[in-house]
């Protein structure tokens, strides 16, 4: 099942995070890129720091 998530989870951010991206103009993309990152460590679907 995890399996399955991960890949779905997968197939899903990228997308939407070129969409994001793309309807931003250039000068705030800093701002849309921050707010992928912000709403990628809430959900915690990045971790906070690297695997040791």
């Amino acid at each position: 099942m995890c399996l399955v998530q991960g890949l779905s989870i997968g197939m899903v951010i990228g997308p939407v995070t070129a969409g994001l991206m793309s309807a931003l103009p250039l000068e705030r993309a800093g701002a849309g890129s921050a707010f992928t990152g912000a709403v990628l460590l809430v959900t915690a679907l990045r971790p906070t720091r690297p695997p040791a």
